[in-house]
């Protein structure tokens, strides 16, 4: 506004040029450039103020949906229900009832004790060959077994997987050769080296992936601070531009009003 009014009253000063009111004119023209320039530079000076201030950080992209993971006593859960299934049909007994809940209990504890979860297992599956003598393995016990060596390989450290799967595979061969000779094989194999050996890949899956994601999040920092960077760096730019073109001209009109 101060800018339109030093155009309109220039125009106007040409047929006032004698006496008072010509000397008035050119002083407010005068005070008015100076005026508009103040402006200007304080207009520059929040301009550099808000360039030397990182931009607001973007709103968080929404994250996608992941399938919820399933509780950790879920699969417990459901070893009992089968184990109870399965020893009340063939035994019937109380020492039958108690039997799944040896197997089932340990397992709540594999992701953060996989160790003592496996050292469990073995515990109840001794306890139930010696109790129930059953003519064959049952089916819940294999499971547990092999969810326990799944979780040494799943949950551990290298050195303590490693250490895990020799003593959880000479505790399931010890006691595959007592109670059932003929299924050392498959209880060494199926019962420990396979399931632990799935769960090593499965880690390594895991932290690969974690890797990523995390490379992923450095990169989009790396861009977003470059942006920003860019972004002040032609802000800048821009201010002197401004400085330069505008703060001259003004001073030129503020030198030749007073003149």
């Amino acid at each position: 506004g101060t800018l339109e009014t030093i155009a309109r009253d220039t125009r106007d000063v040409a047929g006032r040029l004698e006496g008072g009111a010509a000397r008035d004119l050119l002083s407010g023209i005068a005070a008015g450039a100076r005026q508009a320039l103040a402006d200007v530079r304080r207009v520059l000076g929040i301009l550099r103020h808000q360039a030397s201030e990182p931009p607001p950080a973007p709103p968080p992209a929404t994250p996608i949906q992941a399938r919820r993971p399933v509780p950790v006593w879920a699969l417990p859960a459901a070893l009992f229900v089968a184990g109870e299934l399965e020893l009340a049909l063939e035994f019937g007994t109380a020492v039958a009832a108690l039997s799944p809940v040896l197997l089932a209990a340990p397992l709540l504890v594999r992701s953060r004790l996989p160790l003592a979860a496996a050292a469990g297992v073995l515990a109840g599956v001794a306890f139930q060959s010696v109790t129930l003598d059953p003519d064959a393995f049952p089916a819940t016990s294999i499971l547990a077994v092999v969810c326990a060596s799944y979780a040494i390989g799943a949950h551990a450290g290298m050195a303590t997987a490693v250490a895990g799967l020799v003593l959880f595979a000479t505790g399931t061969t010890l006691h595959a050769v007592v109670v059932h000779p003929d299924a050392v094989a498959p209880a060494l194999l199926g019962g420990t080296l396979v399931p632990w050996t799935v769960g090593r890949i499965r880690r390594g899956q895991l932290q690969l992936m974690q890797q990523s994601a995390e490379r992923a999040a450095e990169i989009e920092r790396d861009r977003e601070r470059a942006a920003r960077a860019a972004v002040t760096a032609e802000r800048m730019r821009v201010a002197r531009e401004l400085h330069d073109a505008v703060a001259h001209n003004l001073s030129v009109v503020a030198i030749q009003a007073a003149g």
